[in-house]
């Protein structure tokens, strides 16, 4: 199973796929299953799908302390770096989309696009989405 130590925590990744990276990132309760048994199989022939488990989730370590969305995002541009991802696509679900709207503020270094259910966040620009279109968000 690959693991990589980031921010003093082993965490989970795997991917499949070439092209352009994209970050899949789970909800509260989930884990990097969904991602790479039904979504990653679908876009392996157009992008390098990676996915991870945050600390304490699925198949990463579980520390004493560290969960917190700011944390967790951290943990996102950890991995991406010691991908040696310059440029990046982030697609989280739930609690992972609350982790892009963090890239999306104190990660501005990211060159990242994210979004969930709920809301995404493409360049500098972010926007909380609903069933009634979409809310600009500085």
């Amino acid at each position: 199973m690959p693991m990589k130590r980031i921010n003093e925590v082993n965490l989970f990744y795997d991917e499949i796929g070439e092209g352009e990276p994209i970050i899949f990132h789970h909800g509260y309760t989930g884990a990097h299953d969904v991602w790479l048994d039904e979504i990653g199989p679908r876009l392996q022939h157009k992008y390098r799908c990676i996915v991870m488990d945050c600390r304490g989730a699925g198949d990463s370590e579980q520390p004493a302390e560290g969960y917190n969305i700011g944390q967790y995002a951290r943990d996102v541009v950890g991995l991406a770096d010691d991908l040696g991802l310059e440029k990046f696509t982030y697609v989280g679900h739930s609690m992972g989309g609350g982790i892009g709207y963090q890239l999306a503020v104190a990660h501005a270094q990211v060159d990242s696009g994210c979004t969930d259910s709920r809301g995404g966040y493409s360049g500098h620009r972010c926007y909380a989405a609903s069933g009634y279109g979409a809310e600009k968000v500085d």
